[in-house]
């Protein structure tokens, strides 16, 4: 019996279906391609619609203002990398009185108290304090699919793996994997700002979950139980979140990995 990864509309969830011999086929939903493989074999999908994206705090009394589509941000220190590496990459907006909270594409970096993003609605906008004039240090998700019932089996798996860049200096800078809308693992690395790292989500049985987290060949403290039923759609999410002002968080790398068994 053999599955595969088929072409289709719906990006963000990962099928489950009957093979004609009874046996179940994983089937997971991407705009590459289709790719075979055996059950009990790992499939690698990317989360929908991911790109490298960069969360920062930036500080207290950031402004912002826009012109045509070009929005100009004005953080005292805001601490992001201090080079144009990562020029293109998306970037998360706290949210300003013209210009709404969310992802924006096109970061660039000007100097080490300026950055630039594109704001796809075109318009005219003075300074303007961003967040309320505070410091932003939510927890934003990344992003997020919908795992259908069955997905894992009685006792498969989903792990998620990443890499992370950031800043150094102390203060949690977190990354967390969401089951059903509730944190089953998180990696707080503080002044480890640059990390590869993995959380795995295991079924016991199809109504008990285990999870846990490592990274860079450190094991997790702790471990997180739950009894969700996964034989019906359950969400996943990872989501981003920085500590302090000036601090910034970055995933430049993001993939699901789910093993049915």
């Amino acid at each position: 019996m053999v599955t595969r990864i088929v072409d289709g509309n719906n990006a963000n969830r990962l099928m489950l279906l009957e093979a004609e011999d009874g046996g179940e086929l994983v089937i997971a939903r991407n705009s590459d391609g289709e790719i075979g493989f055996s059950v009990g074999v790992p499939i690698i999908s990317r989360f929908p619609g991911f790109s490298p994206s960069i969360l920062a705090s930036f500080v207290a009394g950031t402004t912002a203002t826009q012109s045509g589509t070009t929005v100009t941000v004005t953080a005292t220190a805001h601490g992001i990398v201090g080079s144009t590496a990562r020029n293109g990459w998306r970037i998360y907006w706290p949210g300003s009185p013209s210009i709404a909270a969310g992802w924006y594409q096109g970061f660039a970096w000007v100097d080490a108290n300026t950055i630039t993003f594109t704001n796809p609605t075109s318009q005219t906008v003075a300074s303007e304090s961003m967040n309320g004039g505070a410091a932003f240090v939510s927890q934003v998700t990344l992003s997020t699919l919908t795992l259908p019932g069955g997905s894992m089996g009685p006792n498969g798996r989903i792990t998620v793996r990443y890499i992370r860049s950031g800043d150094n200096t102390a203060g949690n800078k977190i990354s967390r994997l969401l089951f059903a809308g509730s944190t089953m693992a998180s990696n707080g690395g503080t002044t480890s700002g640059n990390i590869t790292a993995q959380m795995t989500i295991v079924n016991r049985s199809v109504s008990q979950q285990l999870a846990t987290n490592s990274y860079d060949s450190s094991g997790s403290s702790s471990f997180s139980a739950s009894t969700w039923d996964s034989s019906v759609d359950r969400s996943v999410a990872f989501t981003m979140q920085v500590s302090n002002a000036s601090q910034w968080l970055a995933i430049d790398y993001l993939e699901l990995e789910v093993v049915n068994k």
